[in-house]
């Protein structure tokens, strides 16, 4: 169920420009309204190597757009998650992680 995008062009995706280490983060709901515009905002603070994780099936966006060159140059990456399942966020976010960014759309049952 994991679908990992982004494993890495060129250079270095953990250092930024100024050579400082990248925090890495989460951004729970990424592929929403919301949560689109928080990682694109994260990309031009050039600080965060960012992971998104959405229910849909695959990472969708412009083919020239920030997302896709920073999935390109390993800055970006993609796991699919619901998050009612414990177990599938666990195993996308088992790595390193300073921040969680949670973006959800509340829907009534």
């Amino acid at each position: 169920m994991d679908d990992h995008v982004g494993a890495g062009g060129g250079g270095n995706p953990n250092t930024n420009p100024s050579h400082s280490p990248r925090t890495t983060c989460v951004v729970i709901g990424g592929q929403g309204f919301i949560g689109r515009f928080l990682v694109q905002r994260l990309l031009r603070l050039e600080k965060w190597i960012i992971r998104i994780a959405d229910s849909s099936s695959s990472l969708q966006f412009e083919q020239k757009s920030t997302i896709a060159d920073a999935v390109s140059s390993g800055l970006v990456s993609y796991f699919q998650a619901d998050v009612r399942n414990k177990s599938q966020l666990v195993k996308g976010i088992c790595c390193l992680l300073d921040f969680i960014l949670m973006v959800l759309r509340v829907v009534e049952i």
